[in-house]
Order: C-alpha cells, then sequence, then structure tokens
C-alpha cells in the first residue's frame, strides 16, 4: 500500500485521537508506537503531544532533548506550527513535542486551543494522532472532539474501566452541548430539568429519546452528528489468560449502558520488553521490533488501516436511539480514506 502522499492522490488527512480519562495506562507509548507501525506501513505520520504540562512522548519516541516545543507556537515565537515540526529517527514519522511548563500550557485559554487545533488540522500528513493527557478537562475532550477516530486506551484494572466510561460519558456530554448550539431546540435545559424527563432518563440513549420527543427533526440532526464520531478500544497490559476477554466485555457494556458501539481494537499484553525499551530510550518497535506488545501494535495499525475486519460503530439504518444488531463490516470512516489510496 501506498502513502497518499507518496502516490500524491491524496491529501486528506486522518486525525486520531489517543484519550481514556486515567493516567499511567500507556497512551504515549502506545501513540508512539502506533505512530511508528503506520510509517512501516508507508504512511506518513505526525504524532502531537498534547498531554498538556506534562509531555513525554519525545522520550518514547528516543528523542532525548527537543529543540522546539508546542509552548514555541502558542507563545506565537513561531507563527505556523510547521516550525516546530520535528524529525525523527524512524522515516515519514515525525513529532510535534509538548511543553513541560505547566503555567505556559495547561490551562490553555479558548483562544489559543482555537489556533492550535486549526493548525494541526491543516498539517500535510496521511495520519496525525494526538497523544491526550489524562482527566477530562474541556482541553482533553475538545481536543479528542476534532479527531476523526477516538481509541480508548484501557487496562483491565476496575478504576481505570471506571475512568474510561467517565471519560465516555463526559465527552459525550460535551459532544451533544456543543450539538444543541448549532441545532438549538426550545428551553431545552429547562425541559431535560423537569423531574417528571429527568426521572426517565438513564442511559445517554434515553437522553437523546427524550430530546427526539421534544424536536424530531432536530434531534435527527444531532444524532447524525453524533454518529459521525468513532470510537475504538485497546485494552493494554493484559497479564493473565483469564483476562483475554476483558475487551470483548469491555465492550458489550459500553453499548449496553451508553448505547454505544465501539470497535476492540485488540489487546496489547504486559510486556517487560516495553519498561526496558523506555530505560533505553528506544521505541519499543525499534529496539524489540518481535516483541509481543510489537506484534500487537502493528496488528492494530493493520486493522485501523482497514487491512482487517472491525466492527462498525453504527452500520447505515442504525439508530442510537434502537437496540439493531450491529454486524461485522469495515467503518465508513476508514473505508473513505482507503479507496483513495494507490496500491
Amino acid at each position: 500500500m501506498v502513502s497518499g502522499l507518496e502516490g500524491n492522490t491524496r491529501l486528506k488527512r486522518f486525525v486520531i485521537a489517543v484519550g481514556g480519562g486515567k493516567g499511567g495506562t500507556g497512551k504515549s507509548l502506545l501513540s508512539a508506537n502506533l505512530g511508528i507501525a503506520l510509517a512501516e506501513l508507508r504512511q506518513h505520520v505526525i504524532v502531537i503531544d498534547l498531554d498538556l504540562g506534562g509531555a513525554n512522548l519525545h522520550t518514547c519516541l528516543g528523542i532525548r532533548s527537543p529543540k522546539a516545543t508546542l509552548g514555541d507556537f502558542l507563545n506565537k515565537k513561531v507563527g505556523k506550527i510547521e516550525k516546530i515540526l520535528l524529525p525523527t529517527p524512524i522515516p515519514r514519522l515525525k513529532l510535534i513535542n509538548g511543553s513541560n511548563d505547566p503555567l505556559e500550557i495547561a490551562n490553555l485559554p479558548y483562544a489559543q486551543k482555537i489556533r492550535l487545533i486549526k493548525q494541526f488540522k491543516n498539517l500535510q500528513a496521511d495520519f496525525i494522532i494526538l497523544d491526550l493527557g489524562g482527566g477530562t478537562t474541556l482541553n482533553v475532550l475538545d481536543f479528542f472532539l476534532t479527531a476523526d477516530y477516538g481509541i480508548i486506551v484501557a487496562i483491565p484494572e476496575p478504576t481505570s474501566m471506571e475512568n474510561a466510561s467517565l471519560f465516555i460519558k463526559c465527552f459525550m456530554m460535551r459532544h451533544l452541548k456543543r450539538l444543541l448550539k448549532q441545532f438549538p431546540i426550545e428551553n431545552i435545559q429547562d425541559r431535560i430539568k423537569d423531574p417528571g424527563n429527568r426521572d426517565s432518563v438513564r442511559t445517554f440513549r434515553d437522553l437523546l429519546r427524550l430530546i427526539r420527543s421534544f424536536d424530531k427533526a432536530g434531534a435527527r440532526k444531532i444524532e447524525t452528528k453524533l454518529e459521525y464520531f468513532k470510537f475504538g478500544l485497546i485494552m493494554n497490559k493484559l497479564r493473565e489468560h483469564s483476562e483475554a476477554q476483558i475487551g470483548n466485555s469491555y465492550q458489550s457494556m459500553i453499548r449496553r449502558c451508553l448505547g454505544i458501539q465501539m470497535d476492540y481494537l485488540g489487546p496489547i499484553t504486559h510486556d517487560e520488553k516495553i519498561p526496558s525499551s523506555v530505560k533505553k530510550f528506544q521505541p519499543l518497535l525499534v529496539g524489540h521490533p518481535h516483541a509481543r506488545a510489537s506484534h500487537a501494535i502493528r496488528l492494530i495499525a493493520k486493522r485501523i488501516l482497514g487491512m482487517d475486519q472491525l466492527v462498525s460503530p453504527l452500520h447505515e439504518g442504525a439508530s442510537l436511539y434502537t437496540q439493531q444488531k450491529t454486524k461485522k463490516s469495515r467503518p465508513e470512516i476508514l473505508h473513505d480514506i482507503n479507496k483513495k489510496k494507490s496500491v
């Protein structure tokens, strides 16, 4: 498969956000090595460290002292974000390094956030990977919302899965709130807060169904926008064979409780090669290309490229309001990308 940039057949970039609500799940390591895996598949990739105030993506890529940071762009030392693009040891992979100055970047003003989003969405690449920080701050949720595809990373611990669920809930509510500004429904807040209506809402699907009862046409526009955003799940640091089905079980739970279907991109088992590679300032896929975790990440990269079958979050005709079954098919958004690639 030839990159769209190399074949000059595609200029559209595909933005992937990597989040999950809780720190320590391996989001940065995954972002770095997923970028490497896609670059190995001849894709031009840019990874951006948006863990505001806690940047470490450069370390995962084996870069000790980045010469330029996101702070240079936000402080207007440079006018264009392309000026802070850094080469990496990996062909076709570039980095935009974050800033470790919390006073400079952690509490990003709205105007700076919009400027940042506009510029990174115009970067020329096949894939742009956003490595987000933990938590559910508005900055994290808004960066996640800019993506074409959002990856949730969790580990097989109750606190991690609980935080991942909270992240998804907060994200969907943030998305819905913004859509209600775009497609306003009369007195929507007061009507939702009415005790007679509020008591009937237990899931996100219930909330959408309630909104539909107020304004069917407006609700359908909102539903269409919500359905367009696609989620993927990666269960990281699995240790025991008994944990193998946790990802599938969590995927089913999210659909049942939140009314959201996500692709299960696959598991990554616990691998001692990972801390070893970090200590050596070597990316996992470079220092240990045959490790189990390296194999799992490469498989995930191939799935993202659409080489394998995935569960489509909402196939044509499905609705967040209904309990229809979802059949396996190639995700529409990934399919659109692959149609424009040359072989």
